[in-house]
C-alpha cells in the first residue's frame, strides 16, 4: 500500500503538469504551442547589452480581451520554430495572418495599410522615395497600436466589450460556437467606434508631438501643448467623450492612415477642406465656413501667433500692474493695522464712541438697503460659482481641478452651471444698471438745469464716481501704509478702494459677457464674426475671469479680514454696520453725524 502510494505521489504532479500545459483552455484558444507556458510569468524580463529593460510578460486577460486573441503567436512571430527558442525577430505586421476573412475567404492581411502610409504624412519617404531625414522619427505601427482592446460602444459603457449578452443569445441561435460569436460581435461593435479613448489618444500623439528634441528637429510647434489649452483639449483632459481630439481633425474620410500635412489638398484640416472637417454632424453643423480660420494650435511663440501673443502679453502685464501694487499696499497695510500710530488710534476711539450714540438713536446704522443686499448676494453666489466651474478648466491638469468638476457633474455638466451663473451675473448687472440709470433720470427731471449740465452734474454727483478727494485720500493712505505719516485717511461713504472694486466691474463683466457668449455660441457668431476673433476672445475670457478671481481673493478678502473683525461682517445680512468698523473705514461719514448734530462728543 505505501508503495502504491508514494506511486502516485510522485505521479500526480505530472499529471498535473501535463493537465495544465496541455489541455485545452477556452480563453486561449489562440496558444495552441504553449507559449504561456513561460510568458505567463510576470518576471521574465532580461536587460539587454545596451542597458536596456525588456519584459516578456504576455498578459493573458489582456491579450485574450484584444484584436488578436484569435492569432496563434506563431502568426506573427512566425521566425520561432523551437521551444526554448532563439531571440526573435521583429515582428512585420504586413505579413498575411491565419485568420481567413469571411468575406472573401483568402488569409487577412494589413498589407492594404502600405499604400496609405507612404502618402500619409507620418511616412519616412519622401514622394520620390527618398528616406527623409531623421527618418527613425517616424512611427511604426506598434508606436501607435501598443495594446488595442475590444471596447463597448459609447452610449453603453457600463457594459463590457460584447456589450450586450441578449445581443449575443440572439446570434447563438444560429451560430453555435460561442466563442466565435463572442469574438466577431466584439470586433464589430468596438468598430462602431473609435478603438481608444480620446485622452488616450491625445497620449498617444504626444509621445512625439510633445519630445521637446523631436520638435526640435523637425521645426515644428508643440502642436500638444496648445491644444491642450483649448476648450478641446481640456474637455478631454476631464473625461469628455464627445469633444474631439487629434484623430476627428486630422483623419480624412476615417481612415486614419491617411493624415496628410496641412498643405496637402487632400488633408482634413486644409485651408479648403477645414471648413467641411469644422461643420461635421458631430462639431459644428450649423456653422459658416468662416469659424474654420480659428486656430486650434495657438502657441506663444511671437513669431508663429504674434497677434494672440500680444493679446497674452497685455493681460499678463494687465494682472500684475493691478495685482502687484494692491497686494502690495495689501501687505503693509495689514501691517500696519497691527502697529498704528496714537493719533489714528485716538480719532478711530472718538467717532466710534460718536457712531455708537449715533447707532443707539436710530437702532442701527443701515449701509446697504434690502436691494442692495439682494444683489450683493446674487453677484457673490454667481461670482464663487462661476469661479469653482472656471477655474478648474484654467488649470486642468491641477490636482484639484478634477475633485472640483466632479462637485458640479463633471465635463458635461458643469459648463452648463457656469453659463446659467453667468447669465443670472449679467442680468443682476443690468438691473443694477436700470435702477441706476431710472435714478439719474429723475434728477435730471426734477433738475432746472440745461439738459447737458443736469446730466453731467448728476454722472458727478453719483456716489461712486471718483471725485478728486479720492486721489487725496490714495496719497494719504500710501504715506500712512508706509508708516510715513501718522494720519490714517478718513474716507466718506466710499473710499478709493471700494470704487475701485465698483467700477472694475463695469469693463471687466461686460468684456467677459461678451467673449463667454461668443465662446458659448460660436455657430451663431460666426456669422458675424471670423473663426480667428475667437482665438482673442478664448484669451480674454480666461485671462481677465484670471484677473477677477485673483483680485477679489488676494485683494477684496484680505482688505476684509482684518484683526478682531470677520470676513462676514454683519451689514451683509442685516444691513447695518458696525460702529467700530464705520470709524475705522468711514470716518467722514461719522463727523457727518457729528456736525448734524451740531456738536462735538
Amino acid at each position: 500500500m505505501s508503495h502504491l502510494l508514494s506511486r502516485w505521489c510522485y505521479s500526480v504532479p505530472w499529471v498535473l503538469f501535463v493537465l495544465l500545459f496541455s489541455s485545452p483552455r477556452p480563453g486561449l484558444a489562440a496558444d495552441s504551442d504553449n507559449c504561456l507556458m513561460c510568458h505567463r510569468y510576470r518576471g521574465l524580463a532580461r536587460v539587454e547589452k545596451d542597458g536596456t529593460y525588456r519584459l516578456f510578460f504576455v498578459d493573458e486577460q489582456l491579450f485574450n480581451r484584444g484584436p488578436h486573441a484569435r492569432v496563434s503567436c506563431k502568426g506573427c512571430h512566425a521566425d520561432i520554430e523551437k521551444i526554448p527558442h532563439d531571440d526573435a525577430q521583429k515582428v512585420d505586421c504586413l505579413r498575411s495572418c491565419h485568420i481567413e476573412e469571411p468575406n472573401r475567404e483568402i488569409l487577412f492581411s494589413h498589407e492594404g495599410v502600405r499604400e496609405d502610409l507612404d502618402q500619409s504624412a507620418h511616412s519616412p519617404y519622401e514622394a520620390s522615395g527618398k528616406l527623409r531625414e531623421h527618418s527613425e522619427d517616424f512611427p511604426e505601427c506598434k508606436d501607435c497600436h501598443d495594446a488595442p482592446l475590444f471596447r463597448p460602444v459609447s452610449i453603453l459603457k457600463t457594459m463590457r466589450a460584447g456589450v450586450s449578452e441578449r445581443a449575443i443569445s440572439r446570434c447563438t441561435v444560429c451560430h453555435e460556437n460561442e466563442n466565435f460569436v463572442r469574438y466577431f460581435y466584439s470586433h464589430v461593435t468596438t468598430r462602431l467606434h473609435k478603438a481608444r479613448d480620446p485622452r488616450e489618444v491625445v497620449e498617444m500623439c504626444s509621445q512625439c508631438h510633445s519630445d521637446p528634441e523631436f520638435i526640435r528637429r523637425h521645426d515644428i510647434p508643440n502642436v500638444v501643448s496648445s491644444y491642450t489649452d483649448t476648450f478641446h483639449g481640456k474637455a478631454v483632459l476631464f473625461g469628455s467623450q464627445t469633444t474631439p481630439d487629434c484623430l476627428d481633425c486630422h483623419v480624412t474620410q476615417g481612415n486614419v492612415h491617411q493624415m496628410h500635412p496641412k498643405d496637402d489638398i487632400r488633408s482634413s484640416v486644409n485651408p479648403e477642406t477645414r471648413p467641411q472637417t469644422c461643420s461635421m454632424e458631430d462639431c459644428h453643423p450649423d456653422a459658416e465656413p468662416r469659424l474654420a480660420t480659428y486656430n486650434p494650435h495657438v502657441t506663444h511663440d511671437p513669431s508663429r501667433d504674434p497677434l494672440e501673443f500680444s493679446v497674452t502679453l497685455v493681460f499678463v502685464l494687465l494682472t500684475l500692474g493691478v495685482l502687484l501694487p494692491m497686494l502690495t499696499l495689501r501687505v503693509f497695510a495689514h501691517l500696519r493695522e497691527l502697529f498704528p500710530s496714537r493719533q489714528a488710534e485716538e480719532e478711530v476711539e472718538r467717532l466710534t464712541r460718536i457712531a455708537e450714540q449715533e447707532a443707539e438713536r436710530t437702532n442701527g446704522i443701515v449701509r446697504f438697503t434690502v436691494s442692495h443686499r439682494t444683489l450683493h448676494v446674487l453677484l457673490v453666489s454667481s461670482f464663487v460659482t462661476l469661479a469653482l466651474t472656471g477655474m478648474p478648466l484654467k488649470f486642468p491638469e491641477a490636482s484639484w481641478a478634477p475633485f472640483v468638476y466632479r462637485l458640479f457633474g463633471g465635463i458635461d455638466v458643469a459648463p452648463i452651471i457656469h453659463r446659467v451663473a453667468g447669465t443670472v451675473m449679467i442680468l443682476g448687472f443690468v438691473v443694477h444698471l436700470v435702477t441706476v440709470a431710472r435714478g439719474m433720470l429723475r434728477s435730471v427731471r426734477e433738475s432746472r438745469k440745461k439738459r447737458l449740465r443736469a446730466w453731467t452734474e448728476t454722472v458727478l454727483a453719483l456716489p461712486m464716481f471718483p471725485q478728486i478727494s479720492d486721489l487725496k485720500d490714495f496719497v494719504t493712505y500710501v504715506k500712512y501704509t508706509l508708516f510715513i505719516s501718522p494720519i490714517k485717511p478718513s474716507y466718506g461713504r466710499f473710499s478709493w478702494k471700494e470704487k475701485f472694486d465698483y467700477l472694475a466691474i463695469f469693463w471687466g463683466l461686460p468684456l467677459l459677457a461678451v467673449t463667454g457668449f461668443m465662446l458659448w455660441g460660436e455657430e451663431l457668431f460666426s456669422v458675424i464674426v471670423p473663426g480667428w476673433a475667437l482665438n482673442f476672445a478664448y484669451i480674454a475670457h480666461t485671462d481677465e475671469a484670471l484677473l477677477a478671481v485673483a483680485y477679489i481673493v488676494l485683494v477684496h478678502v484680505l482688505s476684509i479680514l482684518k484683526p478682531g473683525d470677520t470676513p462676514l461682517r454683519a451689514m451683509v445680512f442685516s444691513g447695518k454696520i458696525d460702529p467700530r468698523v464705520l470709524a475705522e473705514d468711514h470716518g467722514e461719514q461719522v463727523k457727518d453725524f457729528e456736525n448734524h448734530r451740531g456738536g462735538k462728543s
